[in-house]
């Protein structure tokens, strides 16, 4: 039996809904900046990481933490029908899945107590008051609680080292501008051994990432927020409104005015 210990646990719940999906739900390379999780009422899901191919059916239930680069996409049948929702899962200051090792998928068997808790969790998400936030966020902390009950999870041997160090630096802080040179300094590397780490764990250079993770929270905001594009733009630290739209669209094929317009408050 798993033994979890609860240091502060926190939960935020972001957006979610039930959904019928269509052939226009997929997407390749993605990273979130919150986890997500998916339970599959009907129909057929797949979601693809770097490690494995999940193959989502009814009663099956995903989850996928914050950071990690998937693809997701219909089967041939081209239906589904799913719950599901981003959310915030906190240790302290640090996310829940820096310190646990959980599956991706689990199965389930048809439980009603489960479809309410989602039912409720997205009800009051949508309310506009403190005690509609609290149970919403309470909701969030009973479905991941279901989930472990349902698993086998693992408390990781916490060893942070200095690329996993400057992956949570510019993940927490996304908005800034890093130079190369900072963020070797930043880990106490010399630029040129920092690269090839970095690529050796990533597969990208720190850059590229940092670029990564800028576009991929912008078209996060574009899609699910009321906020201006150049206030998406600001915040995701791009400055040149000309330059956001130039490597945005060689990202996502859209400018980031026509993405939006295209894809704001499509499920993801």
């Amino acid at each position: 039996m798993n033994e979890l210990k609860i240091e502060s646990l926190s939960a935020t719940f972001y957006l979610g809904s039930k959904t019928v999906l269509t052939p226009l739900w997929h997407d390749k390379n993605v990273i979130n900046p919150n986890s997500k999780i998916y339970y599959v009422i009907d129909g057929e899901i797949v979601v693809e990481t770097n490690d494995a191919v999940y193959m989502g059916k009814k009663g099956d239930i995903i989850l996928i933490p914050a950071g990690v680069k998937h693809n997701f996409h219909l089967t041939k049948s081209n239906y589904a029908e799913k719950y599901w929702f981003h959310f915030d899962l906190k240790m302290g200051t640090e996310s829940f899945f820096e310190y646990y090792n959980v599956p991706y998928k689990i199965h389930v068997d048809e439980d009603d107590k489960l479809d309410q808790m989602f039912e409720t969790a997205i009800k009051h998400a949508n309310g506009k008051s403190l005690s509609d936030s609290l149970i919403a966020s309470g909701m969030v902390l009973s479905i991941v609680a279901y989930y472990l009950d349902h698993c086998a999870y693992t408390e990781k041997k916490y060893a942070t080292n200095e690329i996993d160090k400057a992956i949570k630096h510019v993940k927490n802080n996304y908005s800034e501008n890093y130079t190369l040179e900072e963020l070797a300094k930043y880990v106490n590397l010399s630029p040129n051994y920092f690269v090839k780490k970095f690529k050796e764990h990533t597969g990208h250079s720190p850059i590229q990432f940092v670029k990564m993770i800028k576009l991929e929270r912008a078209r996060f905001l574009l899609e699910q927020s009321h906020e201006s594009v150049n206030a998406i733009m600001e915040q995701t630290g791009f400055y040149d409104a000309s330059h956001f739209s130039k490597v945005f669209k060689n990202r996502y094929g859209h400018s980031p005015q026509k993405y939006r317009s295209i894809y704001k408050y499509n499920d993801k």
